[in-house]
């Protein structure tokens, strides 16, 4: 397993007791550190989550999962790291100090996790037991572990393009119970995961709940605090929710210019609902080229050749952005030739990202033209090309993926070990 120093991260310093796993060699078998963790000695069962973390088995994740609400705080809050590190495939190191207690130094390990949106994903799907045993730490009465540990639910909750199994009920409901957290850093964070749970739910995502945390999210448009609004904006898009549109609409309205304006008509535009087609139509004409983007992003989602010819109408600018939102509304209406352009976009810097997220949207239907592109490309797009398999490539592309893991990047080749990881296991889903 990688190893992620922790620099600079929580003013909460999580400590733990490490016992006899710190002096190393002692091989215990799987089940029997398992079972240590249910023994009453605070020592025993953090030298059973040191020698599980040490092992990297993601099947450790579920009998940890016990740990997240472990009366004893410090162990708690390393249960919340290891099960990070464990499906991430990437261990977030405690470093050792005076009194045999090791420490996550001050510098957000899951905050900055969760803002790596695709590299962000787990390497294999998380059971839904470790899923629900995280919403314990979010309560946590420290405002900063209580942040990590809302981002850490977000990056292992995340669905990808499967149905919510039951337990996503409490997800929902939870997230909704914790919009109302008195800190605005805590409520930015519950909404940015809100959304970050739910952007890849199969569509219709129908998750018992979802209307208690959509309609929550719609009330904290009226926060007091703008970060929080936007946070819960944002997650409106994320979760498409098309009951948000009237307040989204009475928004922009509201605002006319500005970036607030603009914020929610992408917002409007991520939702891509048939209803917002005049706004769109109308911001097309709009002076500011980011609106226009916007609007032909809308209309895009929306589809259909009325969708395609308003996009051409100002796609046809010399603005590389229009122009590839113009190729992603194509894309989406069916012309199979419009995905190449965005596939060649990737390996522009100034449209690198944004046609990165295009491809991820159009789904598998970009992977084998992204396969294709990798072998000819600079390093930061081999990134983005593998950052768009990790997501939506299948056993199609594993040979591709393959080839870069002895790339002479090692950025390239470890993001290519991770997707060729990421594919093979929902593979086995």
């Amino acid at each position: 397993m990688k190893k992620v120093m922790c620099q600079d991260l929580t003013p909460a310093v999580v400590a733990l007791l490490v016992g006899a796993a710190l002096a190393g060699a002692q091989q215990v078998p799987f089940d029997e550190a398992v079972g240590r963790l249910k023994l009453p000695d605070v020592s025993a069962r953090t030298s059973a989550l040191r020698l599980l973390e040490e092992s990297g088995y993601p099947e450790a994740g579920v009998p940890i999962a016990a740990l997240l609400s472990d009366p004893e705080d410090r162990l708690q809050r390393a249960a919340v790291y290891v099960e990070l590190g464990l499906f991430l495939g990437a261990r977030i190191e405690m470093r050792r100090h005076v009194a045999l207690v090791i420490e996550v130094r001050d510098s957000h390990p899951a905050a900055g996790a969760f803002d790596r949106p695709w590299s962000s994903l787990p390497i294999a799907p998380v059971p839904v037991g470790v899923v629900t045993a995280m919403l314990g730490p979010i309560w946590h009465e420290n405002l900063d572990f209580r942040i990590e540990a809302t981002y850490a639910l977000g990056i292992l909750g995340q669905l990808e393009e499967t149905p919510p199994p039951p337990g996503y009920r409490a997800v929902a409901e939870g997230l909704a119970e914790r919009l109302v957290d008195p800190a605005p850093a805590a409520r930015i964070a519950v909404a940015r995961v809100a959304g970050r749970i739910f952007r890849r739910c199969s569509a219709p995502c129908e998750v018992a709940g979802l209307d208690r945390l959509g309609d929550a999210l719609v009330h904290t448009l009226n926060d007091p605090d703008r970060g929080v609004r936007l946070a819960a904006l944002d997650a409106l898009a994320d979760l498409r929710w098309g009951r948000s549109m009237q307040a989204i609409t009475a928004a922009y309205d509201y605002y006319q210019k500005g970036p607030d304006a603009l914020a929610y008509l992408f917002a409007l535009a991520r939702i891509g609902h048939p209803a917002s087609a005049p706004v769109f139509k109308a911001a097309l004409s709009r002076k500011e080229e980011a609106f226009r983007l916007a609007a032909v992003e809308g209309l895009a989602r929306i589809g259909g050749a009325d969708a395609v010819t308003a996009a051409q109408s100002v796609g046809a600018a010399r603005s590389r952005g229009l122009q590839l939102a113009t190729a992603f509304a194509e894309t989406r209406s069916g012309e199979a030739r419009a995905i190449d352009r965005l596939v060649q976009a990737v390996d522009e810097g100034p449209t690198r990202l944004q046609a990165r997220d295009y491809l991820i949207e159009v789904g598998k239907g970009s992977a084998a033209p992204a396969a294709t592109a990798l072998g000819s490309t600079g390093p930061e797009t081999r990134l983005a090309l593998i950052e768009v398999l990790s997501v939506v490539g299948g056993a199609g592309e594993l040979p591709a993926i393959e080839a870069l893991q002895n790339d002479k990047d090692e950025k390239v080749a470890a993001a290519a070990e991770r997707a060729a990881m990421r594919i093979k296991a929902r593979a086995r889903q």
